[in-house]
């Protein structure tokens, strides 16, 4: 009989922090086998979904649905002025059923994306467009950062001191056009720069170390946040990084682990090049 790899996560998940990053890594393994669809050759019929996104197509729909049961199809065409409510909406029932430090959107009151969005999981806050798309640069630690001329203010964590622990590069960036968005989530690529940069190892380490290093930073610093890197043979990194917290995965350079500009998506896992590098052979 076939376990589905959600009620297997959360079978693993009660039995302890210990084995919390065990679980998350077979989750997002087998996720990965199936449901990494091919959909380029599909024929187009934009799909509104229950979160407020719109998919292109139905094979891209169901490329989500399998990483994420719950998701629908709505009637009609997806609304801007509703997208952040309905996300909102959307990750609430994830929080309260599945993960409670899933990132929930703070919406204004005619249906918009706040132009601050903070987790309140690990204190950071960004800027973000519009439209809700984050604005590279922008990630502050335990305050708010001044978007379109707001003040700093204080932001409480749910476990206060944590995240200053881990050694992140959190100064305020001036805020960038939306063309100029890029390493987001910086959340954590910021703390694998860290954590490289901080590192006295050769510049050619491989990701098993880089993986190993992180699972250990989590255990020490008890902390759900920290990013571990999915590594491929011969020591790359594969060319899909997710963080399963917040449900963003992004495209990185296997031979680096450098976050690709601009490739940043959420529930679903972008198209990226399995040889990109920084140094080609």
């Amino acid at each position: 009989m076939r376990v589905h790899p959600l009620l297997l996560f959360l079978c693993l998940l009660s039995d302890g922090r210990a084995q919390k990053f065990s679980a998350i890594t077979f989750l997002r393994v087998d996720q990965d086998k199936e449901c990494n669809m091919e959909c380029s050759g599909t024929p187009r019929k934009p799909l509104c979904a229950s979160d407020g996104r719109t998919f292109t197509s139905r094979c891209e729909f169901l490329r989500a649905k399998c990483r994420d049961p719950q998701l629908e199809v709505t009637r009609g065409p997806c609304k801007d002025t509703s997208r952040c409510v309905a996300e909102k909406k959307y990750t609430e029932q994830q929080a309260k059923k599945l993960f409670p430090q899933v990132f929930v959107p703070v919406c204004n009151p005619d249906g918009t994306y706040s132009e601050v969005q903070c987790h309140s999981y690990t204190g950071y806050c960004w800027c973000v467009t519009p439209n809700g798309r984050p604005i590279s640069g922008s990630a502050v630690a335990n305050k708010k950062p001044r978007c379109q001329g707001s003040k700093h203010e204080k932001v409480t964590t749910r476990e206060p001191g944590k995240t200053d622990e881990t050694g992140l590069v959190v100064d305020p960036q001036p805020a960038a056009d939306e063309e100029d968005i890029s390493q987001y989530p910086t959340l954590w690529t910021e703390q694998v720069r860290s954590r490289q940069t901080n590192r006295t190892r050769a510049p050619s380490s491989s990701c098993d170390q880089e993986q190993q290093s992180a699972q250990e930073e989590a255990r020490q610093l008890k902390n759900d946040a920290v990013f571990v890197p999915d590594c491929a043979q011969g020591g790359l990194y594969k060319p899909v990084q997710c963080h399963p917290s917040t449900g963003y995965c992004w495209c990185v350079l296997v031979d680096t682990g450098r976050p690709i500009p601009g490739t940043s998506t959420r529930y679903e896992q972008p198209k990226c090049d399995g040889n990109a590098r920084a140094n080609p052979n």
